[in-house]
């Protein structure tokens, strides 16, 4: 199969889409939660300024989101790379994919890095 003619095709928009979403979707689930579990405060937390408070449940949900979303662009990739037979087409989700981990990853490491200086 051609990679250009698969490249209109759905498997590719799918991969791209998923490639692309993964990471800014978790960030927005663990949003979403914390804003609900702050309006509703089910386990009455007494202090929802602190920084820990339904923490359990924020990281859960994000990385549940996270690992849909990475296991579906797993899969399509697979399945586009396993159609095409070549890595021109499955190139370009394959360095979104790679951009979105080295960002998360220099994220981390930024947090960390200011954690420390704050002296948390």
């Amino acid at each position: 199969m051609d990679p250009q003619t698969d490249a209109k095709g759905t498997t590719y928009s799918v991969s791209v889409l998923l490639a692309s979403l993964f990471m800014p979707a978790s960030l927005v689930t663990g949003r979403i939660v914390e804003a609900i579990l702050d309006t509703t405060n089910p386990d009455e937390v007494a202090d929802l300024s602190h920084g820990l408070a339904y923490l359990t449940e924020i990281l859960t949900w994000s990385f549940a989101v996270a690992g849909i979303l990475v296991a579906g662009f797993i899969l399509s990739t697979v399945a586009l790379w396993a159609r095409a037979k070549t890595f021109s087409a499955i190139r370009l989700p394959v360095i979104v994919f790679a951009v979105q981990v080295v960002v998360a990853v220099a994220l981390m490491v930024a947090n960390q890095a200011i954690d420390t200086a704050e002296g948390i």
